[in-house]
């Protein structure tokens, strides 16, 4: 019995080449969120203001509004979650380790009080 060679080919990833730089943009969160077809649209944010008073809005700042394929958001959505599934336990560690580092400068600390202040 002699082996057919196969007809059909296995699918390759395309060889990807990234030119020119890329803006970095900071956000500390999703604003906004529309899901449609066939694209989509996320607004980040970062925050400007804390609110002043109880009951008055945080004011929030547009860092970047990105409209993408619907297929490639979910694609990503998938990619995310199975990589912050996969790197939890080092997630974790990093979390308590700097949480640690945290408490021990603030224990460290002084006293500190401002005059006409209580």
């Amino acid at each position: 019995m002699t082996d057919t060679p196969s007809t059909t080919t296995e699918p390759k990833a395309p060889s990807v080449v990234l030119q020119g730089a890329a803006p970095r943009v900071f956000a500390e969160g999703l604003t906004n969120l529309v899901l449609g077809w066939p694209h989509s649209r996320l607004v980040f944010h970062h925050a400007a203001e804390p609110p002043v008073a109880p009951g008055q809005p945080e004011v929030r700042h547009a860092a970047l509004e990105l409209t993408m394929p619907t297929a490639a958001l979910v694609d990503m959505a998938h990619l995310l979650l199975h990589a912050a599934q996969q790197n939890q336990e080092h997630i974790n560690r990093l979390a308590a380790e700097q949480t640690a580092r945290l408490n021990a400068t603030f224990a460290g600390l002084p006293e500190i009080s401002l005059p006409g202040r209580s």
